[in-house]
């Protein structure tokens, strides 16, 4: 199902929970993996994403989100009962790891490179790649990570 803007925004600040500021970069950082995540939920929101450096991003998303997010009124009616549900899904899986940007990074990456090679969420080549894609991450970090999603088994 293919989504407008004002939805897409509010879901994203109903998941968070408060309003997103785009100046701010973990707010940035939020809105792309935050889209990334929900995508591989089901929700289609017409972005392509690539790989980049805090993992996978999508530049239409980011020209959208400034062009559109000054002008959004926040308004949670504009989700439709369907997405609600996803919304309500997303929040039970990550509960507070939505809070924080650096998590929302190694989630859509483990997602990203999982589908990218084609590997299983508990491979251990999939946990040496994000190791080697991003040194600045503990590898238990990535590890406790994996094991949450396997664990939700929305991923599988």
């Amino acid at each position: 199902m293919l989504i407008k803007n004002k939805e897409l925004f509010a879901i994203l600040e109903s998941i968070v929970g408060r309003k997103i500021n785009i100046n701010q970069f973990d707010d940035r950082l939020t809105i792309q993996k935050l889209t990334y995540i929900l995508k591989e939920l089901g929700v289609n929101f017409n972005y392509r994403f690539n790989w980049y450096w805090r993992g996978p991003y999508s530049p239409s998303l980011a020209h959208d989100a400034f062009n559109f997010y000054q002008n959004f009124d926040g308004n949670s009616s504009h989700i439709s009962a369907k997405n609600q549900e996803i919304v309500e899904k997303t929040k039970n899986i990550f509960s507070k790891d939505i809070k924080k940007a650096g998590k929302l990074e190694i989630i859509a990456s483990l997602l990203y490179q999982k589908e990218e090679k084609d590997l299983s969420l508990s491979d251990t080549t999939l946990i040496s790649l994000l190791k080697s894609l991003k040194p600045w991450l503990s590898e238990k970090e990535i590890e406790t990570t994996a094991t949450k999603l396997i664990k939700s088994k929305e991923f599988e």
